[in-house]
């Protein structure tokens, strides 16, 4: 028969000590769960680390030569960009240029423009009014009365005006010659009377109108004086181009 063992307890021993001297287990299920964690851990930490190791820089077999090579390409690539770059800030500069140019170069063009209607070297259109003066029987001293008509026409704005169509213009005077006629700038003009302006066609037509203008001033003088808003005058009578 086998031999049976039996655990002998000595008299007077305490279960408690009996029980303290057990060893302790190597783990316990409630920490085996963290253990495992963390060797997981630092199992795919080192795959990590082993697949870097493993990856190679595409440069490392490469010549001297061939680095060389290399390097000059990306300089070459550079240098291309650069050039590109510039001749992109030399076409912006040029364009800007341009356009200044043009700018001054129609401003110039619209500012000699003027001038020229001004000095009445050039035609002129635009809105306007037109003003008649019919003398009456025997009808003197006419002169005073165009230049008084004139002058509020300018003073309303009139860019350009001509009468039977001789251009006015700064220096142009105007005197009485006998029988109705009026001697322009030299030029004997007969009756009717046809004087066109060009300008706010509102305002001259009011200065034409006020008590006391033109209109009033030749009627009561014995002539016939009318004065109408146009839309489109045409003012093609012009003086010669003075030399510099």
């Amino acid at each position: 028969m086998p031999e049976r063992r039996s655990a002998v307890v000595r008299e007077g021993t305490n279960p408690e000590d009996l029980q303290s001297s057990r060893r302790p287990p190597l783990f316990t299920w409630g920490a085996a769960p963290w253990t495992v964690g963390l060797l997981l851990g630092l199992l795919g930490f080192a795959l990590s680390v082993t697949a870097l190791d493993r990856r190679e820089d595409p440069t490392q077999n490469l010549t001297e030569t061939e680095l060389v090579q290399l390097l000059n390409g990306v300089r070459a690539q550079e240098d291309a960009l650069d050039a590109e770059r510039d001749a992109l800030l030399q076409r912006k500069q040029a364009y800007e240029n341009d356009r200044d140019l043009s700018a001054a170069q129609r401003e110039a063009r619209e500012r000699s423009q003027e001038l020229g209607i001004l000095a009445g070297t050039l035609p002129a259109g635009g809105p306007g009014v037109v003003l008649e003066l019919r003398p009456g029987d025997d009808q003197e001293d006419l002169a005073p009365l165009l230049l008084d008509a004139v002058q509020e026409l300018r003073d309303a704005g009139a860019e350009a005006m001509q009468v039977n169509g001789h251009r006015i213009v700064a220096s142009t005077w105007f005197l009485d010659g006998g029988s109705g006629t009026v001697v322009v700038d030299g030029e004997e003009l007969e009756p009717p009377y046809r004087l066109e302006a060009i300008g706010p066609a509102d305002t001259m037509r009011t200065a034409m109108e006020i008590p006391g203008g033109v209109v009033e001033s030749g009627q009561e003088a014995g002539a016939t004086v009318t004065v109408a808003k146009v839309g489109q005058v045409t003012v093609d009578a012009t003086v010669p181009a003075r030399g510099r």
